[in-house]
């Protein structure tokens, strides 16, 4: 699975490189704001567990080409910073994913679009005793990262969206989701 990730995003920066010269590109550094979090534990040989978070915050980054006036297609970074999740103890998760993403127009003034992501967590780690099987402070293997949502585009240099995400992580057999409902801003810098 993480060959074929790693594959994707490879193709979608290359297809941006190959049409470099027929359309806009532009980098959008994005903050977010995670509204409504929850970290699913399926730990070997016990039922799954659901537990909310507080808030979260991320910053992250995407390149975008636009291979049509519609669609632009694209990679990207995230980093969710160490979130508090409800479970007694002071246990945080935090994600590192890096995925391919692709977006379409769907007003005729391009304002309006829809956006997917797709691609790997890189970087998965988790604090407190509760959601770690032995070890208090985990570093766990990422798995697949995968969002979708929708956004706005103000002045065609500010941009919102509102995504549902998901972050995959694991241990040996023990497994853990961490999803959330997330508004980003983001700036677009054209290059």
């Amino acid at each position: 699975m993480k060959k074929l990730v790693l594959a994707l995003l490879t193709a979608a920066v290359m297809a941006g490189a190959t049409f470099a010269a027929q359309g806009d590109q532009y980098i959008n550094v994005k903050a977010g704001l995670g509204v409504a979090g929850n970290v699913n534990s399926n730990e070997e040989g016990s039922p799954a567990i659901d537990y909310s978070t507080l808030v979260s915050f991320s910053v992250g980054g995407e390149y975008l080409y636009g291979i049509s006036n519609i669609v632009s297609i694209g990679a990207g970074v995230e980093y969710v910073f160490p979130t508090k999740v409800h479970v007694g103890d002071d246990v945080k998760v935090s994600y590192f994913p890096v995925y391919a993403t692709i977006k379409a127009n769907v007003s005729e003034n391009k304002d309006f679009f829809l956006k997917g992501n797709f691609g790997f967590v890189a970087s998965a780690y988790h604090s407190g005793a509760n959601l770690t099987p032995n070890d208090p402070e985990l570093n766990l293997e990422g798995s697949l990262y995968w969002a979708v949502g929708f956004g706005y585009e103000f002045d065609k240099t500010w941009s919102a969206d509102v995504m549902y995400s998901s972050y995959g992580s694991g241990v040996n057999n023990d497994n853990y989701t961490f999803t959330k409902v997330g508004i980003s801003l983001g700036y677009k810098f054209k290059i």
